[in-house]
């Protein structure tokens, strides 16, 4: 008579063994992404903080907004996960440097309160326009990456832990 009893204990705590195990993984996967969200806009924010605001980066003025630095988490497993943050290429002018040249002819002209395509008052006349490099995103995102990854890693432990917690109640509930 005994037998008959532990061995329907046992089954019971094999099937919700079983689902705690598939809860784990999914509850792993959704803190890791909280996570990595978080850590995404904890870099776009610092970049926007440290190199949009002025010396040594540029004086943001309508870039100091953030709509032209963006973060996003993609993957649907721990595998896949990843979290992609960059700037547009509004920036990338300013990350990387460029010369501007004319395309024809010898000068570019640099106009003021341009509503149309031949308006506004001509304020300079040059040949080229230099922007020098001035942001500092790509070492920044690699200075900050570790520490991402490893509250992500520390968040996906909590999620095990929290439904191994859950599964458990729900054993010894069912007791």
């Amino acid at each position: 008579m005994s037998d008959g009893v532990q061995t329907s204990i046992v089954l019971l705590g094999a099937a919700e063994f079983i689902r705690g195990i598939k809860e784990a993984q999914l509850t792993k996967v959704k803190f890791m992404r909280s996570e990595l969200k978080r850590g995404g806009q904890r870099v776009r924010r610092e970049f926007i903080r440290r190199d949009l605001s002025g010396r040594p980066g540029i004086h943001g003025g309508k870039f100091r907004v953030g709509k032209k630095v963006f973060s996003f988490v993609k993957g649907a497993s721990e595998n896949e996960l990843a979290v992609n943050v960059g700037i547009s290429k509004s920036l990338r002018v300013h990350e990387e440097g460029f010369t501007f040249r004319p395309k024809t002819g010898e000068f570019i002209y640099i106009k003021k309160d341009r509503t149309g395509r031949n308006d506004g008052t001509i304020v300079a006349k040059v040949r080229q326009v230099v922007i020098p490099k001035r942001t500092n995103f790509v070492p920044l995102t690699k200075q900050m990456a570790p520490e991402v990854l490893r509250k992500a890693g520390e968040a996906g432990m909590r999620g095990v832990q929290v439904a191994v917690e859950k599964s458990s109640k729900r054993f010894m509930a069912g007791l």
